[in-house]
């Protein structure tokens, strides 16, 4: 019912699915209509879930500022964070294996060949992940203009 009470262009972005309804049963708390409106534009362009709308809602201004911008880049690189943390849980496995193996050269050096490999992976997406972030900050800023 809180859904109907919302602007139309609200329920507009319901309707054509660009927002979810538990994100939009967050904005309904806010009592401005406008803000409501703002909010829900903000949350569309920006493609947040709900539990960031949920923080925006609990802020006392609403609008996107420099540190909520600065959280949601940190969300959105945690798949780099989790693969990464992947990547080096697999070099410890090998490191334990290679110590399993310094008798046998041909496996120790295939395994050791592999954790040089995992471990140039994990150069490249700590990489990727700061070019990500500098790069999304940038885009963020030209898009506010």
């Amino acid at each position: 019912m809180a859904l109907l009470d919302l602007p139309s262009d609200v329920q507009e972005c319901i309707k054509d699915s660009s927002l979810k309804p538990s994100t939009a049963e967050e904005i309904s708390t806010i009592k401005d209509p406008e803000k409501q409106s703002k909010l829900a534009d903000l949350i569309v362009k920006r493609h947040l879930t709900t539990m960031k709308a949920r923080q925006l809602v609990k802020e006392d201004d609403p609008y996107y500022c420099e540190n909520s911008e600065v959280l949601e880049v940190r969300g959105e690189i945690q798949s780099f964070n989790k693969a990464i943390v992947a990547l080096r849980i697999a070099m410890s496995k090998i490191a334990v294996a290679i110590e399993d193996e310094e008798e046998n050269i041909l496996i120790y050096e295939l395994l050791m060949h592999h954790k040089r490999v995992l471990h140039d992976q994990i150069d490249n997406l700590m990489k990727a992940k700061r070019k990500y972030a500098k790069n999304i900050f940038r885009y963020r800023r030209l898009l506010n203009f």
